[in-house]
């Protein structure tokens, strides 16, 4: 049977109406990450995932929704086509595909890009760690892609917190309302993403951030509300670990 991620396109359009238009060198950034926590005991065992890192990076250089679709379609393999580092098929409950809420800028992942690869040249050697750096350049380009930062339309406040305290969620919502900002807030399975527009936002927004994460971690422990600096988010319309990931009207 094939991977299933995405459960309503209309949820995924909306997401990718909302994404801040393309400049000629820019991409939507996405990815898959396999995550330990949705496996049982035996089965983290059994299939050995090692570090939750990104992979199956891609790059969509077009500002549609068919090219966006597609791309995200992709992944939707048959079982199998995602395996553990000791050759095992990862279960679909435990891949997320997350996206950038920015585009990725290609001058600037090309500037880094070279800027590395050259200091490689210069510390390369004939032994097997720097041959095997080499093969890897193509890792190294997509690493770089994922660090560059192109038009900052998003600023995305993570609210790692259960249904229950989603007072505190609507505690910053109120704040940001109230001072003219517009946003968009995702549903997780693990909590809430608040994007907020930075071309609307102008005035000091880490205090009530500030107070939100400290009710957060009063009520609930390992509970946090920051500011996501990796910009990647969970995308509406797919399915993370049998949840079905949407936007909230709040």
């Amino acid at each position: 049977m094939p991977y299933r991620f995405v459960y309503s396109e209309d949820e995924v359009k909306k997401f990718f109406s909302i994404l801040s238009p393309l400049k000629p060198d820019e991409a939507y950034f996405v990815s898959l990450s396999a995550r330990n926590k949705y496996l049982t005991d035996e089965e983290r065992k059994a299939i050995d995932l090692g570090r939750t890192e990104m992979f199956a990076r891609k790059l969509i250089k077009q500002y549609t929704y068919e090219a966006f679709i597609r791309t995200i379609r992709t992944y939707e393999v048959n079982d199998g086509g995602f395996t553990s580092r000791s050759n095992i098929p990862l279960p679909e409950k435990c891949i997320v595909i997350y996206a950038n809420i920015n585009p990725v800028s290609g001058r600037a992942a090309l500037k880094e890009f070279y800027e590395k690869t050259t200091q490689l040249l210069f510390d390369l050697s004939d032994d097997k760690d720097s041959r095997k750096r080499l093969a890897s350049l193509d890792t190294e380009l997509m690493n770089c892609y994922q660090r560059a930062k192109g038009t900052k339309k998003f600023i995305d406040i993570d609210c790692d917190v259960p249904d229950e305290g989603i007072d505190i969620v609507e505690l910053v919502i109120a704040e940001l309302k109230a001072n003219g900002v517009d946003y968009h807030v995702i549903k997780t399975k693990g909590g809430f993403h608040i994007l907020i527009d930075r071309s609307t936002l102008h005035y000091n927004y880490t205090t009530i951030i500030n107070k939100a994460n400290k009710l957060a971690v009063e009520r609930f422990g390992h509970a946090e509300v920051v500011v996501n600096k990796n910009n990647m988010v969970v995308i509406p319309g797919t399915i993370q670990a049998g949840f079905n990931v949407h936007f909230l009207d709040m």
